[in-house]
This record gives structure tokens, sequence and C-alpha cells, in this order.
């Protein structure tokens, strides 16, 4: 079998270890996309696999590091890929926020020549991707890849470390999740044949819980804490004064914080929350990130789906938009290609919508909420928990727990609140269930060896585990 390796984790050695022992077995890595080490160690591993750096597959750049020459994309294969065009176009606004349009579809048209080079050349049977892909060249060989018949596998990580889901096509999900849940059909676990870590999660974050914030969102505001931020601005600082930018710096830090930024805007135009009146509560996805592009698809655009929600309310109710409590913090008081100027004035004027406050607490909201509605959101996932209606546009990881309302149109959001508005509801046993089913489907592995997992799965161990689903799922017709 021919392997497509994209972004294995070659820092450490057990990953790369099953990976010497899987060739040894008669398989055959043909091409590895790598993130961590440089060139020259990954060669020196595997000096006849085609390793590409990860930064040059993002700066349109070929394993070499040099500018990417191959003949020009055809119009029947431009054609063929529209949809990828769109949501990369998108994606750029990450790496690219400053290409305008004509640049970055020059850039993808590159990518899209050279990676569909590589599959033909290459031939692999298999093509691995160790995260949803959404570093613009990793997406653009996944769509080419399923577009010409070639197996994918993706693995998506869990909010619970230490577990991933293994699928072929992130907008599906895992089939073996999904045949796991049909098979569930009329049976009633219980908590205890959930094991552990699923079973403490669970038991943390169900029913009434000590509304626990998601463990990334913790990590990430010990990133941005008032030390961490000092020494970070101290490196700035001293980086501006080393090349003389220190001045044009100064001038545009005092033209933000003295003139119009994005918490000015947002703070101009939030109003409190009335918990007593019936509302859906919407808060918005951290942006960019691969939660929203790819996986919220047109939805990528947040605004497009709070209008669908609005066009599909019942008379009387109101959505509540909150900001994600990240999104500032990484970006400052900049605007984005994301959160551009008037994006939340533009929110704002969405009929029955009303920004609220970013210290209004999200637990009382999910508890005091009609139903809550995300892209790809954690909180449609912590409102299942707490046995609340929840609405999602995009594709997260957990997209085929069978309570979630998945809409893409105004009338099946319609559909969705009409069901809530009646009374719709979820039982404990329900979310029992699919956290069984989500034990059972899930491969114990991670890719992140930061994760606090260690103690009960070592890295070794998840290197095999990973290794051994791949190879599982490949076979599988």
């Amino acid at each position: 079998m021919r392997l497509f390796l994209v972004h294995w984790p070659n820092h450490r050695e057990e990953y790369t270890d099953v990976v010497k022992e899987l060739q040894k077995n008669g398989h055959k890595v043909v091409y590895w996309a790598y993130t961590w080490k440089g060139r020259e160690e990954v060669k020196s591993w595997f000096p006849d696999v085609i390793t590409h750096d990860h930064v040059d597959g993002q700066n349109a750049l070929d394993p070499l590091g040099q500018p990417i020459k191959v003949p020009p994309a055809s119009k029947e294969l431009i054609d063929r890929m529209h949809k990828t065009e769109a949501i990369v176009l998108t994606m750029m606004n990450k790496h690219y926020e400053w290409m305008n349009v004509d640049e970055r579809k020059r850039t993808y048209y590159t990518m899209l020549a050279y990676w569909d080079r590589v599959l033909v050349e290459q031939a692999p049977d298999v093509v691995v991707f160790m995260v949803p892909p959404h570093a613009i060249f990793d997406y653009v060989t996944y769509e080419l890849a399923r577009a010409r018949g070639i197996k994918t596998l993706v693995f998506d990580g869990t909010l619970v470390a230490g577990r991933t889901l293994l699928m072929n096509d992130f907008r599906v999900g895992s089939q073996r999740l999904l045949g796991l849940i049909e098979q569930s059909k009329g049976k009633n676990f219980k908590a205890d044949d959930i094991r552990e870590p699923f079973r403490t999660y669970y038991e943390l974050n169900s029913g009434a819980p000590k509304d626990l914030p998601p463990h990334y969102l913790t990590n990430y505001k010990n990133q941005f804490k008032v030390v961490k931020l000092l020494v970070l601005k101290s490196k700035v600082l001293w980086t501006s004064i080393k090349n003389g930018s220190l001045l044009s710096r100064s001038y545009g830090y005092l033209r933000k914080v003295f003139g119009e930024n994005i918490k000015k805007e947002y703070s101009r135009l939030e109003r409190p929350a009335d918990l007593s009146k019936p509302f859906v509560y919407f808060p918005l996805n951290y942006q960019p990130e691969c939660t929203t592009s790819p996986q919220g698809d047109i939805y990528v655009d947040l605004i497009l789906a709070i209008e669908t929600l609005s066009a599909a309310l019942p008379r009387d109710w109101t959505i509540y938009v909150k900001e994600h409590p990240i999104e500032w913090a990484v970006r400052g008081l900049n605007y984005t290609a994301y959160r551009y100027p008037g994006y939340y004035q533009r929110i704002s004027s969405i009929k029955n919508v009303r920004i609220i406050p970013l210290t209004t607490d999200t637990f009382s909201l999910t508890r005091n909420a009609k139903a809550v509605a995300s892209v790809t959101g954690t909180a449609a996932l912590e409102a299942v928990l707490r046995y609340k209606p929840s609405i999602i546009f995009g594709h997260p990881w957990y997209q085929n727990c069978p309570m979630l309302f998945r809409v893409d149109s105004v009338e099946t959001c319609r559909e969705a609140l009409e069901k809530i508005k009646k009374g719709y509801s979820l039982t404990p046993s329900q979310v029992i269930n699919f956290f069984k089913c989500l034990d059972d489907a899930s491969v114990h592995c991670y890719f992140d060896t930061n994760e606090p997992v260690q103690s009960y799965l070592s890295v070794r161990e998840s290197a095999q585990n990973a290794m051994n689903a791949i190879l599982i799922e490949a076979d599988r017709k």
C-alpha cells in the first residue's frame, strides 16, 4: 500500500518508529508533508520518501523550498474544483491576509496544479491527515484526492484528551461512530458503561455540572496571562527597537487605542441579555481556525448563519450573539479579515439579533436559552450535555450526535425551531448512549504530545494505535 502522510508527528521518535516499521512490512510512504523537524533530518531517516515542509507547502514552494514550477492547471480542472476554490480563498485569510483576491487565486491555481500532479505521479492508495486539512495546501490535496477517488483518512480530536475520531470525509464524520449509533438504537446504557476518560468528562459536564470551561480555552487563557503577555510585549518592543520600527508601531498602537477599534465597536453595540425572554444563544466561533474553515463550509461566514437563523426565528424570540472570549486576546484591538470594520454593526442590524456583553456567563445563557446554535462551536455540545436543544450549521467532530439539529437553509432551520418551540427535549439516556458510542468509536491516540494524557496513554502506545487504525481503515472497502 502506498501512503501519503500529512502532518504526521515527526518530532517524536515513537511516531517515526512506527513509520519505519510500516515500511519494513511492505507498505510504502511515498510523500510526507511534515511540520516540526528540518528537511535534512527527515530526509536522512527516509531517503526514498519525498519530504515537504509544512511552511513551504503553505507558501506554495516545492519540496526543495523553491517556487513551484509545473504546467498550469487546465480549465477543466479549475472548473471541477470551483467549490474548493471558494473555500480556499477564505481559508487564505489566515496566512495570506494581505493578499488581494487575484493574488490569492494565482497562488491557489499554482497549488492546484502542483498537488494534482503529485497525486497523479505518486499514485497513493491512501492520503492520511492528522487533523482536518486547513493549511491551504493540505485542503487542496484533500479535495483533489477525493475528486480522483483516492481514499482519504482524517483524524479529528475530541474534547477528551487522548481520544480521536478517524473518518474518510470530515463532512460526513466517523463511519464507525455512525454504525455504533445505529446499533445502539433501543438500548439503554448506563454512565458506568462509558470508559475513562470519557466517563469523567460526561460526569463533570452533564446535567447540572460545575460549569467547567473546555480545557483548550483554559490553555488559551493561560497563554495570555499578565506575566506572559508582558514577556510577549517586551519581545515585540525589543524587535521594534532593533529594526527601527518603534516609532511607526507606537503611532499605530496609539491610533488604535484612541481611535476606532474592534473592541470599541462591539462595546458600543452591546446590550444586556434578558434571560426571562425567549432566545437562542449564538456564540461566535474563534477565527481564523480549522473549525470554521473548512469545517464550517459556507458558514465560515458566521453572519450568513445568523441571518439564516433570524429568518426562521419564531415570533417574539431573540438571538443573543456573543464574541468568542479569545478572539481579541489573540489579535488585540486590530480589525482583521474575519472581524472587519462594521462587522459587529452588521450583526446588530439583523432582525431580532442582540449583541451581548462578553462578560455574560455562557453557562447561564445555555441554561436559560430555548436553544443553542453554533456553526461548529463547543457550546453546542455543552448544550446537549445539559439536555438543551442544539443547532449546528457546520461539521464539528461531534456532528453525528443524533440529538443535534443539522441545518443548512431557512427551511431546515425553521423546522428545527418549530420542534423546539413545541417542547422538543433531550433525555439523560440519549446523551449517555451517544457518549458510549463515542467512547467505543474513538482511537486512543493524540498528535499533540503536550496533551496531559501520558499518565494513562504513552506516546508510543498512541503512535501504534494511530497507525493500527490507519491500516484497518485503509483496508476497509
